[in-house]
């Protein structure tokens, strides 16, 4: 265990090989998330999408797990989740959130601090309805969060 603490303490990336230049970031931070957006699918990242979301539980403590970006504009950033989840909860009692995008390949990450609201129904429905079969069944048959009795009774 000592000799993997020790490789931990020595690990270094060196992240020199881009630079970010103030002058020429776009005043717009949409078009400029979609500029870095392209470049992360461009570069191969993988799953560029990925983003973390943190969120507070009723007692203050802060939680965070991965989710998948599925649209952003001017409004907003999507993703989807089951309202019954830990993360459906916790949103549901405290709407501030904080994604977190880290993109390796392009030594860049971007933080997004702000309130969030649910979209219409309609908006789920329709994002659900392009899931894979297998997904979605996954979907119904699981509850999110919730601790299954055995493997078993998952498969059934």
């Amino acid at each position: 265990m000592v000799k993997l603490q020790e490789i931990i303490r020595n690990l270094r990336n060196d992240f020199t090989s881009y630079t970010l230049d103030e002058k020429s970031a776009l005043k717009n931070p949409y078009k400029q998330f979609e500029s870095w957006m392209a470049h992360a699918i461009e570069a191969q990242a993988e799953e560029p999408n990925a983003m973390t979301l943190a969120t507070v539980n009723k007692k203050g403590q802060p939680d965070a797990r991965v989710v998948l970006l599925r649209d952003f504009d001017s409004k907003g950033f999507t993703f989807f989740t089951n309202y019954q989840s830990h993360k459906g909860k916790e949103m549901a009692a405290n709407s501030k959130v904080c994604l977190n995008f880290f993109w390796t390949e392009l030594q860049r990450q971007v933080r997004i601090l702000g309130v969030i609201e649910k979209l219409p129904a309609k908006a789920s429905d329709s994002y659900f309805n392009t899931r894979p079969r297998e997904s979605q069944i996954g979907a119904w048959a699981s509850h999110q969060s919730e601790v299954f009795a055995s493997r078993e009774t998952l498969e059934a």
